[in-house]
């Protein structure tokens, strides 16, 4: 072969080599820029990514987020999640009014005192019975459109327990729907009732130092009643604006049931009577009246049966005008309940007054009255409620007859024209 022959076949090599290198380099390159986003048959590569905390569960978009209270809720265990399309779970009427509870007024009571109870959480709008010590009573509330309620329970002897002994010690209320599913209950300590006048009126100046309205406990319902349980008009019946540092308590002469009570002051002193008989039905001794002036001699039995009849007057009148219909009830007489039915028929009809005023109570000389039965001609001023009733806006004439009964006396008859 000539050398021009020669250099020929080595430059067609030579060109030949250099194009398979090239082609090899850009082979590899090519395979070098695809590397792992060359897509696989079924799948897509995506040309954004994004970043998922470790441990945390992926949801579809048809599925609300799960948050930490619902996790903690189940225990701690995997989340769950929930369709996006599920409506909210309604509360049942039972969820709506709530767990029921009552609370007491005080935790502390004397037998024969009154006891508010309030509650709450209970149905709207429904029945309920009031129990003591596991007996159904005779008080039966009913609740608000709140399923709330207020009363106040008398804890005596017999009167709620339709006869049952009631004695000193741990005493437990509960409230109760009819079905049994709505109820609550909270005890409290029933003190024995004070035995005689001194303890009375000692507990009552004691109680007085550091509980104004706790005072009042120790006060008779009908004569409590005459003043609304406002402290203020407890004052003014004592003639006094400071409470005394000491009292010393004596036997009004020639009476058997008033009290000659002298006030101490820094600088003075101050005389009141008061009289302490047993409450209402033969209950706990409480003070009945507080008068500022001595009197001149033993009250003639007339006067003071008409002091008594004339106060539960007023607290029928009172208790009406104060939706207090409890104590307006218990002016009434064994006998005239059964006329006028259960107290809940009574409570029930008292929408018919907003308000009702004592004007005035002017004994009647009739016939047979005396030591055991009064007549009064009563002027009340009187507006109008909700309901019609035989009560007209304005003055109203009344009249009422109260007889003695267990010692107490009591409303026996309502009529609007005169009784024979």
């Amino acid at each position: 072969m000539s050398n021009v022959d020669k250099k020929k076949t080595t430059g067609f090599f030579n060109v030949r080599i250099a194009l398979v290198i090239m082609l090899t380099l850009a082979l590899t390159f090519m395979l070098s820029a695809c590397g792992d986003n060359t897509a696989t048959p079924g799948s897509m590569a995506s040309s954004t990514a994004t970043a998922v905390p470790t441990g945390a569960t992926t949801t579809s978009a048809s599925t609300t987020a799960v948050t930490t209270s619902d996790i903690s809720s189940a225990g701690g265990g995997p989340a769950t999640t929930t369709n996006s399309t599920d409506s909210a779970t309604k509360p049942t009427p039972a969820q709506k009014a709530g767990k029921p509870v009552i609370s007491f007024s005080t935790t502390t009571l004397r037998l024969g005192d009154t006891l508010k109870v309030s509650g709450s959480g209970f149905p709207a709008n429904t029945p309920l019975t009031v129990q003591i010590n596991g007996v159904n009573t005779k008080v039966t509330p009913a609740t608000d459109a709140d399923g709330k309620f207020a009363i106040d329970l008398m804890l005596d002897t017999s009167t709620n327990l339709g006869g049952t002994p009631l004695k000193a010690g741990k005493v437990t209320v509960g409230v109760t729907d009819a079905s049994g599913s709505a109820k609550a209950s909270a005890s409290l300590t029933l003190t024995a009732p004070l035995s005689n006048a001194n303890e009375v009126i000692n507990g009552f100046f004691n109680t007085l130092k550091i509980d104004p309205e706790g005072a009042l406990s120790y006060l008779g319902t009908t004569f409590r009643a005459s003043f609304a349980d406002d402290p203020v008009a407890l004052a003014q019946k004592l003639g006094v604006q400071n409470i005394p540092s000491t009292v010393e308590i004596g036997k009004a002469a020639g009476m058997n049931y008033t009290y000659k009570v002298t006030m101490h002051f820094a600088s003075s002193n101050q005389v009141v009577y008061m009289d302490v008989l047993p409450d209402l039905d033969g209950g706990s001794l409480k003070i009945t009246d507080i008068r500022q002036t001595p009197d001149t001699g033993e009250r003639s039995s007339a006067a003071e049966n008409d002091r008594q009849a004339h106060a539960t007057i007023e607290q029928y009148v009172n208790g009406l005008n104060n939706k207090q219909y409890r104590s307006a009830y218990e002016a009434f007489s064994n006998s005239y309940r059964q006329q006028i039915g259960s107290y809940e028929d009574f409570a029930k009809n008292q929408d018919s007054i907003s308000s009702i005023k004592l004007v005035a109570a002017d004994q009647e000389n009739v016939a047979g009255t005396g030591e055991s039965k009064l007549i009064y001609k009563v002027l009340l001023n009187v507006q109008a409620g909700n309901k019609p009733s035989n009560w007209s806006a304005g003055n109203n004439t009344r009249w009422f007859e109260v007889t003695r009964e267990n010692n107490a006396w009591k409303i026996s008859q309502i009529t609007t024209s005169p009784i024979a």
